[in-house]
């Protein structure tokens, strides 16, 4: 398993451009969670308009599944307002 350190260290970059209220949420959850037993990595913060309608399109005029619903400016992540997240395997292995 990773330590919080490095999970810190590979989130980090996701976490530049956020809304600093958002970041330290961020940090306090990823804390929470690894305190918790259940490590989890931040995938995706800010994100541009054009990296929004890229997303949008997939599913639609791309291939891919749809992954979202909001177009460019209309998500939160177009404002440093917004996290995703996944949860990391507590074993190796798994």
């Amino acid at each position: 398993m990773l330590t919080l350190t490095q999970i810190k260290a590979k989130s980090a970059p996701r976490l530049k451009g956020l809304h600093p209220a958002v970041s330290a949420a961020a940090d306090k959850l990823i804390e929470r969670c690894y305190t918790c037993g259940v490590p989890i990595l931040i995938t995706q913060g800010l994100r541009t308009f054009a990296e929004q309608d890229r997303l949008y399109a997939q599913g639609r005029t791309s291939p891919g599944s749809i992954v979202t619903n909001a177009k460019g400016g209309y998500s939160y992540h177009n404002y440093g307002l917004a996290v995703d997240f996944a949860l990391l395997p507590m074993h190796p292995g798994i």
